[in-house]
């Protein structure tokens, strides 16, 4: 793990994040509302971009760590991204989705192919129903 991807990406949290990690540490501000998504986000340190939680280049947090960041080098969408029928899976609840490699991870490579590991299907249909769930609370906030 070399940490460049806890510099550079927005993770989205879903609610069961925040609550996992907030059980954690309850020092470290680490939520942010990114109204672009419309979701709370993690939280970057101001002075580098790192993740609030990237000591050197190890997440302190890992066995805590979002679902999103669980699930890099990989990513999921529900649309296709230019091209995408060769990256469309079907989750175990017969959902379809997108799901690509990261490129840009100095660790992709190494044997990987298009073929997605048994963990990462679960994990996507996880990610899928927590962020609707969690996109659900927060439309339903009223600011008054």
């Amino acid at each position: 793990m070399c940490g460049k991807c806890c510099h550079c990406r927005t993770v989205p949290l879903s609610k069961g994040d925040m609550e996992r990690v907030g059980r954690f540490n309850e020092d470290v501000d680490f939520m942010e509302y990114n109204v672009g998504l419309r979701s709370p986000v993690l939280a970057r340190r101001e002075w580098d971009y790192g993740c609030v939680f990237l000591d050197d280049k190890r997440c302190s947090i890992h066995q805590f760590k979002p679902l999103i960041c669980r699930l890099f080098p990989y990513a999921i969408y529900f649309d296709p991204v230019g091209d995408g029928d060769e990256c469309r899976f079907t989750l175990p609840d017969g959902k379809e989705v997108y799901i690509y490699i990261d490129t840009s991870c100095p660790g992709v490579g190494g044997g990987r192919d298009s073929v997605p590991p048994d963990w990462l299907l679960p994990l996507a249909q996880r990610i899928r129903l927590e962020m609707a769930l969690t996109r659900f609370y927060y439309d339903g906030l009223t600011i008054q």
